[in-house]
């Protein structure tokens, strides 16, 4: 077990919630590391088909999953969770094709990080859907009124725009830390 680690679980934990060791290991040894690590719950001495069982399950209780592997029997649950991330170069190829994410490095301190501006990019992406869309409304109803030229809409659509990429420029502020 890495020195990060724990602190990587400690962060995952805040950011999404619920957390869980899936593995094939025997129960002793995973419930050590479990305990260490701060993980909500651990299930132990699984094959890849129980893997994915108690995947759906987790899914079915607390909603979106992110499930994180590295070896050829967690590609079947890398591939049926909502988002699967295969770590590190050095992970089966079979591991790798069935996730929808690759962490380059098996540090996993980097993957609390990865949650966070997967979200903040969901939440930036509807911002500015909704900031268009609002401008645009305007926009029509204005015009829809006599109010507004033609030239007008054309100004709100590229001032909409400029809005949408300078909103969504305030992503380069996520920090690492």
């Amino acid at each position: 077990m890495r020195e990060t680690s724990k602190a990587a679980i400690a962060r995952l934990n805040e950011a999404v919630g619920y957390t869980a060791i899936l593995t094939g290991d025997g129960a002793a040894a995973a419930n050590e590391v479990g305990n260490a690590l701060g993980v909500k719950a651990v299930f132990a001495s699984l094959q890849p088909a129980d893997k994915l069982d108690i995947m759906r399950e987790i899914r079915a209780k607390v909603g979106n999953t992110l499930f994180v592997g590295d070896g050829i029997n967690d590609a079947p649950v890398l591939a049926g969770a909502d988002i699967g991330v295969a770590i590190g170069l050095g992970g089966t190829e079979m591991a790798a094709e069935a996730a929808d994410a690759l962490l380059l490095t098996r540090d996993l301190t980097r993957l609390p990080f990865a949650v966070f501006a997967a979200k903040s990019t969901v939440r930036k992406a509807k911002s500015n859907i909704a900031i268009a869309l609002g401008i645009k409304t305007v926009a029509l109803i204005l015009g829809a009124l006599g109010i507004a030229s033609m030239w007008i809409a054309i100004l709100a659509d590229v001032g909409a725009a400029l809005i949408c990429v300078l909103n969504t420029l305030m992503l380069f502020r996520i920090s690492k830390s």
